[in-house]
């Protein structure tokens, strides 16, 4: 995901995780994502905390070592819901790797709705 990319991916998630009576779970499919840059991760982290305050959930599913890397050396990796995939063996793998401290994966359900990754 590129400078290009991010603002459409921010417009989409902020719309997603504030929009008044949408669901309570939002599933954001980074399994195809192949690049992620600094801005990238500020989207996904910005969207993650607007979750929070308002009392919503985002969930990655499939998230690649080139997102779980930076995620987890700066800092925020333990912030973000983890959605099954259908590689979720491959995803789960990347995650004990890339992980320093433990990674909270529960709230893993089929509710929510997925918004489509950077292809």
């Amino acid at each position: 995901m590129d400078a290009d990319r991010t603002a459409l991916l921010n417009a989409a998630l902020q719309r997603a995780v504030t929009n008044p009576g949408g669901p309570t779970v939002i599933t954001n499919d980074v399994s195809e994502l192949g690049f992620c840059d600094s801005n990238g991760i500020n989207v996904l982290l910005r969207a993650q905390l607007t979750a929070i305050t308002h009392s919503r959930t985002l969930r990655l599913r499939g998230p690649n070592s080139q997102l779980l890397k930076p995620l987890n050396r700066t800092g925020p990796l333990t912030l973000f819901r983890f959605a099954p995939s259908p590689h979720w063996g491959r995803a789960s793998s990347h995650i004990s790797e890339q992980c320093s401290s433990p990674v909270d994966r529960a709230r893993v359900g089929h509710e929510g709705r997925t918004l489509p990754s950077d292809r």
